[in-house]
């Protein structure tokens, strides 16, 4: 990710008096009591939005938590990270919730869905780790600057997941105008296709007959 504009002060991004990378002003050393955090909070986030999200509600379903489990790591681990190295790369956690929204759309699911989960799951993070800030009697501007942070990455991975989605819907729309296409030059081929070639074809295209 690359900044447009600087403060003087901390060469962070600046929007209407935010940083737009807030978590470039979290002294580097923060991230020290934040990581042996992470693993206590994987499983409370990911019942979190199990639980308030009833849409990602799937008894049963091992493999889809899995992969909720993994985005929620990756998210919070890479959070720390940022923390600890501003600079570190945002290659791999940007392609986790890029094809986490990608995924979303081919379900055929809302992406607010997607929104309310993450939210829901930033929510709860914070809410520990701000318990643990105070218990270890961190500064409230540290604490509200901790807050900020937070936020301004939610935002961003939720963009990550918004691009994915976008991109799915994209394709599908491509896919079904060649289908309609092909539908088309079998209706009009002469000598006539099977029938059964146009309602098979038909039904790709999403065209009633």
């Amino acid at each position: 990710m690359t900044t447009a504009y600087e403060d003087a002060h901390t060469g962070s991004p600046v929007l209407d008096g935010l940083t737009e990378e807030p978590w470039r002003d979290v002294p580097a050393e923060e991230a020290r009591w934040m990581r042996p955090r992470l693993p206590e909070l994987l499983g409370p986030m990911v019942q979190g939005v199990l639980r308030h999200v009833p849409e990602y509600d799937r008894p049963g379903d091992a493999a889809y938590v899995r992969v909720a489990e993994a985005a929620v790591a990756h998210a919070m681990e890479h959070f720390v990270q940022m923390i600890a190295d501003p600079d570190a790369s945002w290659k791999e956690v940007y392609q986790v919730f890029f094809d986490v929204g990608y995924g979303e759309a081919v379900e055929g699911r809302s992406l607010e869905h997607l929104q309310n989960a993450m939210r829901v799951a930033s929510r709860l993070a914070w809410r520990h780790l701000a318990v643990e800030a105070e218990r270890l009697g961190r500064p409230r501007a540290l604490v509200s600057l901790l807050a900020e942070a937070n936020f301004a990455y939610l935002d961003a991975l939720a963009s990550a997941a918004a691009h994915g989605y976008a991109r799915a819907r994209e394709k599908a729309a491509g896919e079904r105008e060649q289908r309609r296409g092909r539908l088309l030059a079998l209706l009009l081929s002469d000598p006539a296709a099977p029938p059964e070639v146009v309602g098979e074809q038909s039904a790709r295209a999403g065209w009633p007959l």
